[in-house]
C-alpha cells in the first residue's frame, strides 16, 4: 500500500509580508499555476495515490486553511500537531496512525511548499523509489543535481558506486552536509558527487518507526502515548478533559528536533535516487525569477504595476497598483497592510527584518 504524507506545518518567514503566521509559504500562490503550493503538491501526488491514502500533517493553527484549500482529502487524514516541535514528532505521530490504518505500507514523505515541474517524471520516479525502498527495506531520498553553487540548501554526498534499477540511477548515501559557504558549495559542485537535499523520503513505515524508536526512544514513546490516549484522533475531537490534560502534558515533554537530524542522518543504510524533474524549494523572493516569466524589462510582476525606467525587479501587489520610476534590482511587495522594499541582493535578510518587527511588538504584521 502506497501512502503519501505531506508535511504542511512549516512557518517560513522569507516571503514576508505575503507570508504570515496564519498563512505560511505552503498557502501562497507563487507561480503561474494560480494555485497554492499545497494544492499543487496534493494534485501531483493524487496522480499515483488515491486521495483516501493521502495524509497531511500540519499545525492546529493551519487547520482551517488546509480544509479550505484541500477539500478532497478525508478530514480524518489531516493530522494536527498542537505544538510545533519540528518534523520528528509530527512524522512519528503521523506514521503511527498510518501504520495502524494501513499496516505494512510504504510512505512517501513530501514537503508541501516546493515547486516541481515535470509531473510525469516526478510521479514515475516516486513509484521507482517505492520499489527500491521496498526491495532494499531501506529509506530512500531523492537528490537534486546542483546546477550552481547554492549556499541555501543542504547537500547529500553519495558514493562513487552507481546502482541501477530498471535503468534508473541510484546511489548509496555517504553523509549529509549542512548548508555550506560559497567556497564549499563550489567544491561540492565541482566534485559531482553531491546533491541538493529535496526533503523527500520514501520508506517502509514499519522500518521508519523502528529507526525512530532506536534513535529517539523517548520521543517515540511519548508520541505513541499521545496517539494511544487520543485513540489516533486530533485533540479537537476529544471530549474527555482528563485525556486532554494528559496529552498536553506529554506534548510539553516532546523533543524539538527534525527527522533529518534525529534519524535520517544517522541511518546505517540510505539510498539516493537522482531526480529527473525540475525542482525549486522557493526559499526567497528572488526564487520567483526562476519560476515565473519576466516581462520585456526583465521584471517579475504579480498584480497591477505601471513603471518607467524600471528593470530587473520583483513587484508583487495583492490589491493596489504599484507605480515605479527609475528603479532597478528591487523587491517591492504590497499586501494592503504592509509594504516591503528590499534590494534583491539582500533578500535572505528578510527573515531578520521579521525578527525586528517581532522585537518591536508589532505582532499584527507577523
Amino acid at each position: 500500500m502506497k501512502i503519501a504524507l505531506i508535511m504542511a506545518g512549516g512557518n517560513g518567514s522569507r516571503f514576508w509580508p505575503l507570508s504570515r503566521k496564519d498563512r505560511p509559504k505552503q498557502f501562497l500562490k507563487l507561480n503561474s499555476d494560480k494555485k497554492t503550493l499545497l494544492e499543487q503538491t496534493v494534485e501531483r501526488v493524487n496522480l499515483i495515490i488515491p486521495k483516501e491514502q493521502i495524509f497531511i500533517a500540519t499545525n492546529v493553527n493551519y487547520e482551517a486553511a488546509v480544509k479550505e484549500k484541500i477539500d478532497c482529502i478525508p478530514e480524518e487524514n489531516i493530522i494536527l500537531e498542537e505544538v510545533s516541535k519540528n518534523t520528528a514528532p509530527a512524522i512519528t505521530m503521523a506514521v503511527l496512525k498510518i501504520e495502524k490504518i494501513y499496516p505494512g505500507s510504504t510512505i512517501f514523505i513530501l514537503p508541501s511548499d516546493h515547486l516541481i515541474n515535470g509531473e510525469k517524471n516526478f510521479t514515475d520516479l516516486l513509484l521507482r523509489g517505492g520499489e527500491i525502498a521496498e526491495s532494499k527495506n531501506a529509506v530512500l531520498t531523492i537528490g537534486i543535481e546542483p546546477k550552481y553553487p547554492e549556499t541555501g540548501y543542504g547537500y547529500i554526498h553519495v558514493s562513487s558506486d552507481q546502482l541501477v534499477s530498471d535503468d534508473q540511477e541510484y546511489y548509496t548515501v555517504q553523509n549529509f552536509e549542512e548548508k555550506p559557504d560559497l567556497k564549499t558549495a563550489e567544491k561540492y559542485l565541482a566534485a559531482g558527487s553531491y546533491y541538493w537535499n529535496s526533503g523527500i523520503y520514501i520508506t517502509p513505515a514499519k522500518l521508519l518507526l523502528q529507526e525512530i524508536e532506536n534513535k529517539l526512544s523517548s520521543l517515540y514513546n511519548n508520541c505513541k502515548k499521545i496517539m494511544e490516549i487520543s485513540e489516533y484522533k486530533n485533540l479537537s475531537q476529544i471530549r474527555d478533559k482528563i485525556k486532554i490534560t494528559k496529552i498536553k502534558n506529554i506534548y510539553s515533554e516532546l523533543e524539538n528536533i527534525s527527522i533529518e537530524y534525529g534519524v535520517i542522518e544517522k541511518l546505517a543504510k540510505i539510498y539516493l535516487l537522482k531526480a529527473n524533474f525540475i525542482w525549486d524549494d522557493l526559499g526567497s523572493w528572488t526564487s520567483l525569477e526562476r519560476v515565473n516569466e519576466k516581462n520585456s524589462e526583465n521584471n517579475i510582476v504579480v498584480g497591477k504595476h505601471l513603471g518607467i525606467d524600471t528593470s530587473d525587479s520583483i513587484i508583487y501587489s495583492c490589491d493596489r497598483i504599484v507605480t515605479t520610476v527609475g528603479i532597478k534590482n528591487l523587491i517591492i511587495v504590497n499586501t494592503g497592510d504592509a509594504v516591503l522594499i528590499c534590494d534583491k541582493d539582500k533578500a535572505q535578510e528578510i527573515k531578520e527584518l521579521r525578527k525586528l518587527i517581532e522585537k518591536e511588538n508589532l505582532d499584527e504584521y507577523l
